[in-house]
C-alpha cells in the first residue's frame, strides 16, 4: 500500500511514496521504474512535482523533514540507468504540539 503519489502530466511520471521512505518514479509511456529517491526514513506523507517536471518535493511527517529533488534536465545517461537520486534540497521541522497523528489508524 502507497501513502501518496504525484502524477506529472507533461513528462508522464509517476512519483509514488512508500511507507518505508524511498521513492519510486516511473515512466508511464513505458511502464519502467525510472528512478528512485532516497533520504526519507520514515513514510512519505505528501508529494507534488513542479510545474515543468524538473523539480519533486516530498514530505514525511514521520521524519519531518521535507526535500526537494531535482529529478528532470538530468542527463542522457542517468536517465536510461535509472539508479538512486541525491537530495537536493532538506529543511527539518519541528514537530506541532498537540498535532493528531496523521497515520493514526481511525478505525481503532
Amino acid at each position: 500500500m502507497f501513502p501518496m503519489v504525484a502524477f506529472h502530466h507533461e513528462s508522464q511520471r509517476l512519483a509514488v511514496g512508500t511507507h518505508d521512505g524511498p521513492i519510486g518514479i516511473y515512466d508511464v509511456r513505458t511502464s519502467a521504474k525510472w528512478k528512485i529517491l532516497e533520504g526519507h526514513t520514515k513514510n512519505v506523507t505528501a508529494l507534488a512535482f513542479d510545474s515543468k517536471g524538473n523539480w519533486l518535493a516530498s514530505y514525511s511527517a514521520g521524519d519531518l523533514t521535507m526535500k526537494l529533488w531535482k529529478i528532470g534536465n538530468i542527463g542522457f545517461f542517468s536517465t536510461i540507468m535509472g539508479g538512486t537520486g541525491k537530495c537536493s534540497k532538506e529543511v527539518d521541522l519541528k514537530p506541532l504540539k498537540n498535532a493528531p497523528d496523521p497515520h493514526a489508524d481511525v478505525n481503532k
